[in-house]
């Protein structure tokens, strides 16, 4: 059965100011399957605003919690955790990260605690299996080998040609997994 909340035109406020430890609000959907736990929806045609909008506005160095966390925690899942789908106009942005402060912009980790990740800083710049700062637009924490370069080209059935760091200041091209040549640090081939 449906329970349909109409509240014409009055907002709603819902203060849970002495709740410290507590979930103010828990919603399961233990039995779900095909439906859907939560739908927030709008026909509005000149949105301007937020249809949600979630903030932290406290400023305490003691907040280092996640304003937003999504977890999927079952280890046979097979579903996508978080999905953005866009079918706007050429003009939309389907997902837009914005920064206004310095700092890391953008960072995935592969595994809890990762001190490899990859990562987009403030000012754009990309780290691969580095935490940073990034000093360069791009910047790549391994080096690689003849055998499994740090930069690959084709297919994964291919994995062994490509580009590798070998020493301080050279460059390497790897095909089949054998150095094929080498630029180092005077420039010389």
């Amino acid at each position: 059965a449906a329970n349909t909340l109409n509240n014409a035109n009055f907002a709603q406020t819902w203060n849970w100011s002495t709740a410290n430890t507590q979930t103010g609000l828990a919603m399961n959907f233990n039995a779900l399957t095909s439906g859907k736990g939560l739908q927030i929806g709008s026909t509005a045609t000149g949105l301007t605003g937020n249809l949600v909008d979630i903030s932290l506005t406290g400023s305490n160095a003691a907040n280092t919690g996640s304003v937003l966390s999504v977890t999927d925690s079952g280890g046979a899942n097979g579903t996508t955790v978080l999905k953005v789908t866009g079918s706007g106009s050429s003009a939309q942005t389907v997902a837009l990260i914005e920064n206004t402060s310095p700092g890391i912009s953008f960072r995935v980790n592969d595994a809890a605690g990762d001190g490899s990740p990859f990562i987009i800083d403030d000012v754009g710049n990309v780290g691969i299996k580095t935490a940073g700062p990034l000093s360069n637009e791009l910047t790549i924490a391994a080096n690689g080998s003849a055998v499994s370069p740090i930069i690959s080209f084709g297919s994964t059935a291919d994995p062994n040609t490509g580009i590798y760091h070998p020493a301080a200041d050279q460059l390497a091209f790897t095909t089949g997994g054998s150095e094929a040549m080498r630029i180092d640090t005077t420039g010389f081939v």
